[in-house]
């Protein structure tokens, strides 16, 4: 897939399109979707991500991906969701949004990773060039597991889903 990517500002300001190769190289941030499916019983579904991408075999939430010009961040996360995991439907809700700067090689690879959360009870049918596994798990095994091993998950998963607890125990 090659679709071009927004380009933003330090503000989240669109400047521009091109690709994620371009804005890796040359410092641009990009704008990213994360999706947190919560089922009835409170579990969290993870992504493994496959070993055939960037961050290979770390764990990621259920499905991301870029913001591909013409796309909001939810039409995005609406799109990966369907892309990575077969999911389509879902009602999301935005949590917050976080930068984050990710080593991409000798690079660094910048951008504003916005989360939603919506609730899912049924199956998911992964691509296997992306995904090598999802597991349902509670949200307490989740963040013990943040804390105990934040090397197994993507940089970009660990800075959201420190955002999506440190929000849910302000609510509980």
């Amino acid at each position: 897939m090659s679709s071009d990517v927004v380009y933003v500002n330090e503000k989240d300001e669109t400047i521009g399109q091109g690709t994620i190769q371009n804005a890796t190289e040359h410092g641009i941030i990009m704008r990213i979707s994360r999706v947190l499916l919560v089922n009835g019983a409170g579990e969290l579904l993870m992504q493994q991500r496959s070993s055939g991408v960037r961050d290979p075999l770390k764990w990621n939430e259920s499905a991301t991906g870029h913001v591909d010009v013409g796309e909001t961040y939810e039409e995005a996360a609406l799109r990966e969701l369907e892309e990575e995991i077969g999911v389509s439907g879902v009602s999301l809700s935005e949590i917050g949004r976080v930068y984050c700067e990710e080593p991409a090689n000798r690079f660094l690879k910048k951008g504003f990773h916005t989360l939603f959360v919506g609730l899912y009870d049924h199956e998911t049918t992964t691509d296997a060039g992306e995904v090598h596994a999802v597991r349902w798990m509670p949200a307490e095994k989740v963040e013990a597991w943040l804390k105990d091993a934040p090397d197994d998950f993507t940089l970009g998963a660990w800075k959201s889903l420190e955002m999506f607890f440190k929000k849910r125990s302000a609510t509980h």
